[in-house]
């Protein structure tokens, strides 16, 4: 398995939203850790050739739990974001699938890839509005968190993103969080 080098994932969002509830409310919440976890996971399967974030914002479109930059690179070095690369955008929820399909329409409009990300049992149940899923073109996994396995129901293959320019934010985002330069035209 590949070394997972720690600069691969960085925190995008510098206002946490929930700092603004209550103190009891605003504690590390369940959803934080099976986000974390996940992203954990999917290193493991994917973090050789990418690079990506959590809490990922895109003035206008929400923030992403996990945004994930793929490309296709002979030794997995990133110098650039340049050439053909894919923007994965995750939306993770504990039990309303509905609302995170909900958010996860959002990120189509800045993503090439948008994929909901359920507890197995939550999961289970939006399996029944799989058509749906692939109607709007976004992705269904469940996770189970307690064995760090990734179940991929349904992949949405990459396209065009419904806003071009929100993409070019997003990379750009990337671009200077990870120190990265400009894109050569």
């Amino acid at each position: 398995m590949p070394t997972i080098a720690a600069t691969q994932i960085k925190t995008f969002c510098v206002a946490h939203p929930r700092r603004n509830l209550p103190v009891i409310s605003s504690r590390r919440r369940l959803e934080s850790i099976f986000s974390r976890a996940f992203q954990r996971a999917f290193l493991a399967l994917d973090g050789n050739r990418g690079l990506g974030g959590h809490e990922f914002v895109v003035s206008g479109y929400g923030i992403a739990d996990f945004v994930w930059a793929a490309a296709r690179t002979r030794n997995g070095n990133w110098r650039s974001i340049d050439g053909p690369v894919t923007v994965t955008a995750f939306e993770m929820k504990l039990g309303d699938w509905r609302r995170a399909l909900r958010q996860a329409y959002r990120y189509t409009y800045f993503s090439d890839r948008t994929i909901v990300v359920l507890p197995a049992d939550v999961g289970r149940s939006a399996k029944g509005a799989l058509p749906l899923f692939r109607d709007l073109g976004i992705g269904l996994w469940m996770f189970q968190k307690e064995l760090g396995t990734i179940t991929k129901v349904f992949t949405p293959r990459a396209k065009r993103p419904k806003n071009p320019l929100a993409r070019e934010r997003a990379l750009a985002v990337l671009r200077s969080k990870f120190d990265l330069g400009r894109a050569r035209k």
